[in-house]
């Protein structure tokens, strides 16, 4: 099975922080970011795909082409224009429509159970309290646990629920087109 890990921003709200490293490669304690994402992976996946783009060349430094066993691969975000345009990059390492696949963003902190937990369901896409809801997508949760629609970044949040950054989902998601957000970007909601 393959991760693909979206690590290309520049991390613009840590703009301090990430002002000579991708956020990627930031530590919390002694192990960074994308050190916990590839911890967090079961042995089930055994491919990884990291799209870089600011200061990817230290990630390629960094990992290589593997990493506690699993293949790493890179492709390239010249144009940081998204999530969902990140994630289309990786169109060409998939070739049956049916072909399950984690995505991660590379500012996720998963624990392998939230890994796990996800990879039991055919389809999933992890959900979290967080305080300030604004900046991340909003889901509507049906009674019987289905997210029925998101919305990025809302102007006015109603709950403090929102969806991360860790979706299983297949490759029939690479025959949608993304929409733009009135910031200019193309999220990964709007192709989920």
């Amino acid at each position: 099975m393959k991760a693909v890990i979206l690590a290309a921003g520049r991390g613009s709200r840590m703009r301090e922080l990430t002002q000579d490293v991708p956020k990627a490669l930031l530590k919390v304690g002694n192990t960074s970011l994308l050190d916990n994402i590839l911890d967090s992976l079961p042995p089930a996946v055994d491919e990884v795909i990291i799209v870089v783009g600011y200061k990817g060349e230290m990630i390629k430094k960094e990992y290589a082409t593997q990493y506690g066993g699993k293949k790493i691969t890179y492709v390239t975000q010249n144009e940081l224009t998204g999530t969902a345009h990140a994630v289309l990059l990786t169109k060409d390492q998939f070739k049956d429509p049916r072909e399950r696949f984690l995505i991660l963003y590379g500012d996720e902190y998963p624990t392998r159970k939230q890994v796990e937990e996800c990879l039991s369901h055919e389809f999933s896409w992890l959900c979290r309290e967080l305080t300030y809801p604004k900046v991340s997508a909003e889901p509507t949760v049906s009674t019987d646990g289905l997210i029925t629609s998101v919305v990025e970044k809302p102007e006015n949040p109603t709950t403090h629920f929102v969806v991360g950054g860790l979706m299983v989902v297949n490759a029939a998601i690479f025959s949608y087109e993304p929409e733009r957000h009135s910031n200019g970007e193309f999220y990964l909601t709007s192709l989920m």
